[in-house]
């Protein structure tokens, strides 16, 4: 006989917690960036429910720009500089993109628990059982306000803006580094020295 749907959310939510403190963990003691594993595991809480993607793509923001301070730029020619410094503002304002809708969406939106299966989702759960003993089985759910969310959500937001000030200085000086931007001005002037145009006698 039937009954509501094989659908839970503490499986996938404790499955995204044990993934994020994994990778909090590794980013962290790479001590390559100004973030430690504790940052590494609040971003992650605070960004997982809005999208995955989003905690990625700035973790690609940081370890990018990192990566830019071991690289010797005396050595490469202008268009590969100014490319990765193209490259990296555009990473840059993507993961500030990232962090702004994790804000926007703990302040404003509704949790995402990843509930999913028989067509459920976070508004509304089915379970289904195609077996069942002389009862049917007792089905408990532990449920807090949204308010005790948003709470949450705005503590996460002014930690969050508290250490994006100290972590754009960081970012600014590892793109500035050694220079922001080459400029193209003196190769133009070297190929109009080499073929200078006809003068007046």
């Amino acid at each position: 006989m039937g009954a509501g749907a094989g659908a839970g959310a503490s499986g996938p939510v404790l499955g995204t917690l044990l993934v994020i403190a994994l990778l909090a963990a590794a980013l962290g003691y790479s001590r390559r960036t100004p973030l430690g594993p504790l940052h590494w595991m609040l971003l992650g809480i605070g960004l997982a429910p809005v999208s995955l993607m989003g905690v990625l793509v700035v973790a690609a923001g940081f370890f990018a720009l990192a990566a830019k301070g071991q690289v010797r730029w005396e050595r490469r020619g202008t268009a590969a500089y100014n490319f990765t410094q193209g490259t990296l503002l555009l990473l840059t304002l993507a993961a500030a993109a990232a962090l702004t809708g994790g804000i926007e969406h703990g302040l404003l939106g509704y949790p995402d628990m990843q509930i999913a299966g028989n067509g459920s989702s976070g508004h509304l759960l089915k379970w289904y059982l195609d077996r069942s003993a002389e009862g049917l089985p007792e089905i408990q759910i532990l449920s807090v306000s949204l308010w005790l969310y948003r709470l949450l959500m705005l503590g996460w937001a002014i930690w969050l803006a508290l250490h994006v000030i100290r972590w754009s200085g960081w970012a600014w000086q590892q793109w500035s580094r050694p220079e922001t931007w080459r400029k193209i001005g003196p190769l133009w002037r070297r190929r109009q020295s080499v073929n200078p145009g006809p003068t007046g006698g």
